[in-house]
């Protein structure tokens, strides 16, 4: 009788030990996924379509989750297209998530316009489409979000937005902040191609006197390259700082130790760029190294 009193008492005690395991590792699950909720700003990108007067503008768009207005940067990819939605490697959602859960920037909205209408996954491009986008329609986007009932309540009509891009989207980056001097305050090139300026008479400023840039105080000018990547790199960085300082125009410089012309770079090339907006806080690679970008 006692011995079967104990084997009921002891398969009691396990069940009961067991279920305090169980809810305990519920309690767990629940509150680490409530805390990646948290910490996650950003939802899905998203395609967007909007239009000002005729021109229709087509890309995507990254919007943080909590109502409010915030500050703006239109992103642009190199030549080879985009690569941002989830699962590609740059999946903007998943970086922008990391870096302001981490702190290391302050929630934005980022717009990644596609640059011919009905590719959005913009492929087999050339820089004749870049300029063109930049020339023609660049110049009314942010009048088309302003007048778009789904995204017109993130935007600040008051606040200039930023500009940045890598490879041939950091040449372009450079175009349309020359071009468009009151709208985009903040310009990053990444890496950026030869085309915005080879020398005097050539390239899309073919002139080095009109190789400017706005005045305002509160901008921040931004290029950024690796000793590794290719040499023609390095040195249009270098042939465009050389043009800006001419011009009155005072570029941070980004030197990475390491890294080639691809994803890995620009992602880091990006990370220091959006913190310098975000803090006023110029990082050199010692410090961006140790971060996750």
């Amino acid at each position: 009788m006692k011995s079967s009193v104990k084997k009921v008492l002891s398969l009691v005690m396990s069940a009961i030990m067991t279920f305090t395991v169980l809810s305990f590792g519920l309690k767990t699950n629940t509150a680490n996924a409530a805390k990646r909720r948290n910490t996650e700003l950003y939802g899905q990108i998203e395609p967007y379509e909007v239009k000002s007067g005729n021109v229709v503008h087509q890309g995507y768009i990254l919007t943080p989750k909590e109502p409010g207005t915030y500050p703006v940067v239109v992103m642009f990819h190199g030549g080879t297209g985009h690569r941002w939605t989830a699962g590609k490697d740059m999946d903007m959602a998943a970086r922008m998530n990391t870096w302001t859960s981490k702190g290391y920037i302050k929630p934005m909205i980022v717009i990644l316009p596609t640059l011919v209408m009905g590719d959005r996954e913009s492929k087999n491009l050339n820089s004749d489409m870049f300029y063109a986008y930049v020339k023609n329609k660049l110049g009314t986007l942010k009048n088309a979000f302003l007048g778009d009932k789904q995204y017109s309540k993130y935007f600040d009509p008051g606040k200039p937005w930023t500009v940045s891009g890598y490879s041939m989207g950091g040449a372009t980056a450079l175009y349309a902040g020359t071009l468009y001097k009151n709208l985009f305050v903040n310009v990053g090139g990444l890496s950026p191609s030869a085309q915005y300026y080879i020398q005097e008479g050539r390239g899309w400023i073919s002139q080095a006197k009109n190789l400017t840039f706005t005045r305002n105080s509160n901008a921040h000018l931004f290029m950024g390259y690796s000793v590794e990547e290719r040499p023609e790199f390095p040195k249009n960085v270098k042939r465009f700082d050389k043009a800006f300082r001419a011009n009155g125009f005072n570029f941070k410089i980004y030197v990475s130790p390491a890294g080639t012309h691809s994803t890995p770079l620009f992602r880091r090339e990006m990370l220091a760029f959006f913190y310098y907006v975000s803090n006023n806080v110029f990082l050199t690679d010692d410090v961006v190294g140790t971060m996750k970008y």
